[in-house]
């Protein structure tokens, strides 16, 4: 595709043009507006031709910007103007422009004035080939010297002179006279001439004859040299053959007739309807190009069948048409292989004569009798074909039949004539194309997946307006597309305006580019949901909007957080570190357990091979382990805790309990272990054990009896203690009932059997007397749980109490011995004061009594009665020590004196109307008044 940058100043023009040459099949590389810009693009992006404004902003106008570009780059440069004065006119030809476009311009002249300035541009690049290719032979190869008599006799010359002319030596040219080397006398003549006057002639051109008569033309530099008298002497020059240069001049007389020749076809091609056949124009224009043509056939190429079908054909005569419908065969419309032979010729572009391969090319195509009919009646003997190519794709093929003795002698002007069938064959085809692609894009446009919209900005962007609405769109936004083509958008989507989409849309529409939209809420009455959306520009100005319902995704992405957030937390405030390896044992995972753990952090651990927390002496098999199933390609699942050792970043080890789980995740392998601090756990475990060999010995050495038994009150443990008590060996004691190691016999005393059952949980304690052991025992059973809180059975405990009790009952007696001794002094203290005062009342009573007046012997009467009642309670305490401790104490004297002091109180009680009883014994005391 031709690359053209265009350089204008005005954007709406240079807009313009683009669309114009991108419908016209160029490609636009750059549209700059200043002549600096120009120049920079130019250099960088090497344009195949450049469209310039005359008149641009800046220091450098576009004349200057083009001789810039002339003078680094070989491009074609077509001037842009409107209107400008002589001079700038005068400055621009000096630029060599390759044409001009007056504004406002249209279409077809622009195309008709690029294509010509591209030809022409390719011809003036022959023509530099040529003219280089002439000038390098003349400048390599030696010029042509040589000297001359004045009557015309050559005296000296050089090889190369010998080899101009074509003689075998100088000798044989010395015999030849100077006047026979000219073609034309006139021409001899004209050089003499000059000589006479001037005495030098430079740059006198004329034809020559070689040694067989060919003509060839020469420029001479010839100095006639003289004596000091002014005499003659000799002629002295130098020949240059410039045959070269005169073809030159005719190539250019033919360049301007074919320029305007292509122009006007180039027009008649933009011109064309869709309806006119291309093949008919180009096969009547051929024969117009080579008139010494006989027939000229165009094909279309079918690479799928591998054919070149004949599409047009001119220059059959009325005769030959009539020969050929009575052979049945009309030549439209033949197809001829198409062999890789015919392809290679075809590929090279360029017009060749393939007449010694006719028959084998034609192959297949007609009968050997029909094509021998036919070029007898054409008389045809030579064979052009040429391959419709552009852009590397063959199109089909130009045949052109000529007599024998005739040749194609404008081969670039067919050449290029054909190339430019090329470029309108292409755009036909391309237009075709679009024509089908359209259709296509509709069906595409209507079954998309996605929801496709295009808008057009109006009020300078306030709004966009519905130009399309796929179904796709009508099913995401629930609403049909009839309602909505037409409608501005903020019609149709009120609630667009909270979303912020349509500044992204007027982003785009005034700056062009793309919006990626990942993911955006929209809501209102009718419809809520989330979008992922794309917008862009297309070159129309219209904006698209290519958007899917991502509303599933979003809340399936929300859910995934959610649950990917939970599972972290859990596994952050786990209490066992969690470690996870890849298949080359590198870590990807370190919880915060795992820190507290081993004392690296998450930053320090991750991606850092597993040995950093194994100890040395394992990390050899670590490796290997890994190696293994790396090797494998083996799965690692292991439920079970394992105890190993780890180190930990300070170097000390650490106890730990590990289980490992092997995943993947695509291709790769990884392992996950759950791994727990059991350094405080073996540590209470060794203490347990201690314990237990520090209780297994305790057990043995307690002189206490003790029996472990089962819930039926077997003996399942005995100490020796127990057994040294029976006077019986432990192990005999095992198996036994319980009542029969206690007691000697099955029928347990009533004062401590087994409970019924232990629902209380509570033990049972007694002290007895066992007889057949002769001693008194303390007696415990305590009943044994299992984790579970079932009855297992129990644990008796007996202690010979013996000893004890009779020590205990000793100091129990002497206690109440002492005590007694202390109450019989306090009583003795008591009583004697209650006696005393007893006794003296009484005698100051009985003494006093007819004297008393009755109240007063009352008050003697109840301080008497007080007295006996304190004599009362101290007999009441004598009588309990008598009962509990058998104390035989008889207070004789107590008994007497109370005998004696009673009566008289009786009588004087009786003496005043006083009701009174005594019954008095140590015994047992009463007083009832």
């Amino acid at each position: 595709m031709v690359k053209i940058l265009v350089v204008e100043d005005e954007m709406i023009v240079a807009r313009d043009i683009e669309a114009r040459l991108e419908n016209l099949g160029y490609a636009v590389i750059g549209l700059e507006s200043t002549g600096e810009e120009a120049v920079r693009t130019a250099l960088s992006a090497t344009p195949d031709l450049v469209l310039m404004d005359i008149m641009l902003k800046g220091e450098m106008d576009g004349i200057q910007a083009a001789e810039r570009i002339n003078r680094e780059l070989d491009v074609p440069v077509v001037y842009l103007t409107a209107y400008a004065d002589e001079t700038t006119l005068e400055r621009a030809k000096i630029t060599g422009p390759f044409g001009y476009i007056v504004k406002p311009f249209e279409q077809r002249g622009l195309h008709t004035t690029i294509e010509t300035a591209l030809y022409k541009h390719e011809l003036e690049k022959k023509l530099k080939v040529s003219e280089e290719r002439y000038r390098t032979l003349q400048e390599n190869l030696p010029i042509g010297v040589f000297r001359a008599t004045p009557d015309g006799r050559l005296i000296s010359v050089n090889p190369s002179m010998v080899q101009m002319f074509g003689y075998a030596s100088a000798d044989e040219l010395y015999e030849t006279k100077v006047n026979d080397l000219y073609e034309s006398a006139e021409s001899k003549l004209e050089l003499r001439k000059g000589l006479r006057i001037s005495g030098v002639v430079t740059n006198f051109e004329a034809e020559l004859l070689r040694k067989g008569g060919e003509r060839f033309w020469a420029s001479l530099n010839v100095r006639a040299v003289q004596d000091d008298t002014g005499r003659m002497l000799y002629h002295d020059g130098t020949m240059r053959d410039v045959t070269a240069i005169k073809r030159a001049e005719e190539l250019e007389k033919e360049y301007l007739h074919d320029l305007s020749f292509l122009s006007k076809t180039a027009m008649e091609f933009v011109a064309q309807k869709p309806g006119e056949d291309l093949y008919d124009y180009v096969a009547g224009k051929v024969r117009e190009i080579v008139p010494d043509s006989m027939v000229v056939a165009v094909t279309s190429l079918d690479l799928k069948e591998d054919v070149l079908t004949i599409r047009a054909i001119s220059g059959l005569g009325k005769l030959l048409e009539g020969v050929l419908k009575m052979l049945g065969r009309d030549p439209v419309g033949w197809e001829v292989p198409f062999t890789a032979e015919i392809g290679d010729v075809m590929k090279k572009g360029r017009l060749r004569n393939i007449s010694s391969e006719y028959d084998r090319h034609s192959n297949g195509a007609i009968s050997k009798g029909t094509a021998g009919v036919l070029r007898k009646l054409i008389g045809a003997g030579q064979t052009y074909l040429m391959g419709i190519l552009k852009q590397n794709t063959l199109l089909g093929s130009v045949v052109i039949l000529m007599k024998k003795e005739r040749r194609v002698t404008n081969r670039d002007m067919v050449e290029a004539f054909i190339n430019q069938a090329a470029v309108a064959l292409m755009r036909r085809r391309a237009e075709e194309a679009q024509h089908e692609s359209e259709k296509r894009y509709r069906q595409l446009f209507h079954y998309m997946s996605i929801g496709v919209s295009i808008l057009e900005a109006v009020e300078d962007g306030k709004d966009f307006i519905f130009k399309d609405f796929n179904r796709a769109a009508e099913k995401i936004n629930r609403i049909e597309g009839e309602r909505v083509i037409g409608a501005g958008i903020n019609e149709v989507f009120p609630g667009l305006k909270e979303t912020g989409i349509l500044d992204v849309l007027r982003k785009v529409w005034r700056k062009g580019g793309s919006e990626y939209l990942p993911a955006w809420h929209y809501k209102d009455e009718r419809i809520s949901g989330w979008q992922e959306s794309y917008i862009y520009k297309l070159p129309s100005g219209e904006i698209v909007n290519a958007y899917q319902d991502v509303t599933d995704k979003i809340l399936a992405e929300e859910a995934l957080k959610s649950s990917e957030e939970r599972h972290r937390s859990v596994v952050e405030s786990a209490r066992d570190a969690i470690v996870t390896i890849d298949d080359e044992g590198l870590i990807s995972f370190w919880n915060r357990a795992a820190e507290r753990m081993f004392g690296f952090t998450e930053d320090e651990i991750v991606g850092r091979p597993l040995t950093q927390i194994i100890p040395s002496r394992f990390q050899n098999g670590f490796k290997d382990g890994i190696q293994g199933l790396k090797t494998t390609k083996a799965s690692l699942h292991s439920g079970q805790h394992r105890p190993v050792s780890a180190t930990h970043k300070d170097g000390h080890e650490v106890s730990v309990e590990i289980s490992v789980e092997g995943w993947k995740q695509g291709q790769r392998q990884f392992y996950t272990s759950i791994i727990r601090d059991v350094t405080d756990r073996i540590r209470m475990e060794e203490a347990i054990i201690s314990a237990k060999q520090e209780w297994e010995r305790t057990f043995d050495t307690v002189p206490d009896m003790i029996a472990i038994l089962d819930t039926a009150g077997r003996v399942i443990r005995a100490n020796r203690s127990l057994a040294a008590r029976l006077s019986r060996d432990v192990k005999e004691l095992i198996g036994e009932h319980f009542y029969d190691v206690l007691y000697g016999t099955p029928d347990p005393s009533e004062e401590f059997r087994l409970p019924a059952n232990w629902g209380s949980g509570e033990s049972l304690s007694r002290e007895i007397h066992l007889a057949h052991l002769d001693g008194d025992f303390s007696l415990t059973l305590t009943p044994r749980y299992d984790p579970s809180n079932l009855l297992i059975g129990a644990v008796f405990v007996g202690r010979d109490i013996t000893a004890q009790r009779r020590a205990d009952e000793a100091l129990r007696r002497q206690a109440m011995i002492n005590q007694a001794e202390h109450i019989f002094s306090s009583i003795r203290h008591e009583m004697g004061n209650a006696l005393n005062t007893l006794k003296t009342t009484l005698s100051v009573l009985w003494k006093n009594y007819l004297n008393f007046d009755p109240e007063k012997r009352e008050t003697y009467f109840l301080r008497c009665l007080d007295t006996f009642k304190v004599a009362e309670r101290l007999l009441g305490v004598l009588k309990e020590y008598q009962k509990f401790d058998k104390l035989e104490l008889v207070p004789i004297y107590l008994d007497r004196f109370l005998q004696e002091k009673s009566g008289l109180f009786v009588d004087l009680a009786r003496h005043s109307d006083v009701d009174c009883e005594v019954d008095y014994s140590f015994s047992d005391m009463r007083i009832n008044v």
